[in-house]
């Protein structure tokens, strides 16, 4: 699941990065009429430009309260809120939600901290819970084949 957060969040982020890139080319063509307001845009959309460039959504950007109404109105896909939602095992039903691997994964995801270790083993622990891995005879990280015990 972390990696397919990470994946989905790279297309949104390539998604907005095309259109900030439209939306800046047209905000420079009409910069030569001397608005004020182009040139603030301009401004901000190469800032936030920039950011996306990095893989970061544009939720993440600092940006001033009327920056923040300006951004708004370019209805980007990674400024809006996120929601997730997974699968759970019925005996997790009940559980502590934030030792679940799932949401430990996310919140690492939030904070940009990444899988690293922990997200690894949550990983592998999650496998070792579910079947998934060799036993169950689903493609490895090569794309071959493990055959089940």
């Amino acid at each position: 699941p972390a990696r397919d957060i990470d994946v989905i969040q790279l297309e949104l982020v390539l998604a907005d990065l095309e259109t900030m890139q439209r939306r800046v080319e047209k905000a420079n063509r009409l910069l030569k009429g001397g608005d004020k307001k182009q040139v603030q845009e301009v401004e901000l959309g190469q800032r936030l430009l920039a950011h996306l460039e990095e893989g970061k959504p544009a939720r993440t950007f600092s940006m001033t309260d009327e920056e923040k109404e300006i951004v708004h109105s370019w209805f980007l896909l990674t400024d809006k809120p996120v929601i997730y939602a997974a699968n759970i095992a019925d005996s997790d039903v009940g559980t502590d939600e934030s030792q679940l691997p799932f949401v430990q994964a996310v919140e690492d995801r939030r904070r940009g901290r990444g899988a690293g270790l922990h997200g690894q083993r949550a990983d592998r622990r999650r496998n070792r819970q579910y079947g998934a891995g060799r036993k169950s005879g689903v493609p490895g990280r090569t794309g071959h084949w493990r055959k089940r015990p």
